[in-house]
């Protein structure tokens, strides 16, 4: 059961950052994503490695970094605060209510090639304090896709 909730986790932050945050314009490029971390918890004290996920994602070829923290079409129970912005680099704090209980801090950077980021959190599985630390990067791959926005999608 902690193994499916520890998944269940990196899933919704996997999802905050790859589909959501890569989801605003046709027509697309596929994005090679890679995303590793680690989660460490409380009582009993221990820390584990997440494997690593790696996806092929649609990608709008345009990219507004504003919305990415902004739109909450695919993570409606997550808010977003502090957002800042310094040239293509934009960090924010979020906190996730319902199913997804987690809070902390993201950034990530924009670049020709891709996207690379952070994300922390701190959440409470079964009743034990866990911490999660994510790294992930996107690489365009160059192949074209039909890209279709999270709000739009049925």
């Amino acid at each position: 059961m902690r193994n499916r909730s520890i998944f269940v986790a990196v899933a919704s932050v996997a999802a905050m950052i790859a589909i959501p945050g890569l989801a605003f314009a046709d027509p697309g490029e596929m994005m090679h994503m890679t995303i590793s971390g680690k989660i460490q918890i409380s009582n009993p004290p221990m820390s584990m490695a997440i494997p690593t996920i790696s996806k092929d994602v649609c990608s709008p070829k345009v990219v507004d970094v504003r919305e990415i923290v902004t739109d909450t079409s695919r993570n409606k129970d997550c808010s977003y605060t502090n957002y800042k912005q310094d040239g293509n680099t934009v960090s924010f704090h979020y906190a996730c209510t319902g199913d997804k209980q987690l809070e902390g801090e993201g950034s990530f950077t924009i670049q020709a090639g891709g996207i690379s980021g952070t994300i922390h959190a701190n959440s409470n599985m079964h009743g034990q304090a866990a911490v999660m630390d994510l790294t992930y990067a996107g690489s365009r791959t160059g192949t074209s896709c039909d890209y279709a926005p999270p709000h739009a999608a049925p």
